[in-house]
């Protein structure tokens, strides 16, 4: 694939961002975590944010095919 400078360094930039929307949704997550009330509420929200960080895993997966 032949990418042009100014396409390189946009898709540097969207990497970038989406990396840092995804570190601060896992930010999100760790703070619902301590400010839940019951050990239950942290279980789901902990599998909630486990469950979005194998989406990321398999959406990279699916990417790189």
């Amino acid at each position: 694939m032949d990418f042009t400078k100014e396409a390189f360094n946009k898709a540097l930039i969207l990497m970038k961002e989406e990396i840092q929307d995804e570190r601060a949704d896992e930010l999100f997550y760790d703070y619902l975590i301590s400010a839940a009330s019951t050990q239950e509420e942290k279980d789901i929200i902990t599998s909630i944010r486990n469950d979005e960080r194998n989406i990321i895993s398999i959406d990279t997966l699916n990417s790189n095919c």
